[in-house]
């Protein structure tokens, strides 16, 4: 965030990334492609050359093939936000964006600097003059934001009833809206595809999945997204399996949903490939196994 608003320079950001970069771990690279996305979007703005650099060292640490699978899908995935330009990760959100480029001050340090940390800092001394330094404050904040904020010290029931109109025209223009262009579950089937890809265990998986706070009407979709990453992989993982398993025997509707998932795989079997179709069978094979769905789910199937 201090490289975003310009408080330090980008320099230190690329140091940083290739400190975390030059002898890969999983735990390190993963941190590096968090920071990438977060500041990603302002390095490609003030410095595109190295964080051009920086993408090649990620492809590298990628080929060698060195860290763990879940973080080489981060990887994957950190390319892909490169391609959108970071349209998800803006460098600044308009309501952030409150100095303007001229009072701005960048300070230009690095990590081979020797910086005073001033620990007197971190010691709580009183300020005789503190009345006058609070009035220099407001002052030098009038002066950068703008007087938005108001008189403090005015008649508290004349802010009494600004804010009473305030929620008044709020729930006035309180409307339903519909979103038609389906951004809402584009967004949600992305957060459970990284929520799974992110996670080492099935049970993981499912801890992080339930704390979504999935509406009850999106719980198909969110039992057709684990189908599918799993239908995704080269072969068939037993990963996948546990994790349906672990949302059907949650909640009984959750069964009865996937013998739903089964009709429709089902009659649309023809069109899968043979890894994905091999996948999406052994899938549903464990759910069976397990009795984690009814096998009335059988009827769907028509010998002849």
């Amino acid at each position: 965030h201090l490289i975003n608003q310009q408080v330090a320079h980008e320099i230190l950001g690329l140091q940083l990334l290739t400190v975390l970069l030059e002898k890969p771990t999983d735990d390190s690279v993963e941190l590096a492609v968090s920071f990438v996305k977060e500041a990603g979007c302002a390095l490609q703005q003030l410095s595109p050359q190295g964080l051009h650099a920086i993408f090649e060292r990620f492809r590298g640490v990628l080929h060698e093939g060195s860290i763990d699978k879940r973080v080489q899908y981060m990887i994957e995935g950190l390319f892909a936000v490169r391609k959108t330009n970071f349209a998800e990760f803006p460098a600044l959100e308009p309501e952030l964006d409150l100095v303007d480029a001229d009072d701005q001050i960048t300070h230009e340090i690095s990590l081979d600097d020797q910086i005073d940390p001033e620990a007197g800092l971190d010691i709580f001394h009183a300020d005789p003059e503190f009345e006058a330094h609070e009035q220099q404050w407001a002052e030098l904040k009038k002066e950068l934001l703008g007087d938005d904020s108001g008189d403090e010290g005015g008649d508290e029931s004349g802010s009494g009833e600004e804010e009473s109109e305030e929620e008044e025209d709020e729930a006035g223009r309180t409307q339903d809206i519909q979103d038609e262009t389906e951004t809402d579950l584009v967004n949600m089937r992305r957060t459970i595809y990284l929520t799974i890809q992110s996670s080492m265990q099935a049970d993981e998986a499912a801890h992080k999945l339930m704390k979504l706070q999935i509406k009850p009407e999106q719980t198909k979709e969110l039992l057709r997204m684990i189908v599918e990453c799993g239908m995704q992989e080269r072969t068939y993982m037993k990963y996948y399996g546990v994790l349906a398993e672990r949302f059907a025997k949650a909640r009984k509707e959750n069964g009865e949903m996937f013998d739903e998932l089964f009709a429709q795989y089902y009659a649309t079997v023809h069109r899968l490939e043979t890894n994905k179709l091999r996948n999406v069978a052994k899938i549903f094979a464990h759910l069976l196994h397990s009795d984690s769905m009814p096998w009335s789910c059988l009827e769907y199937i028509l010998l002849n």
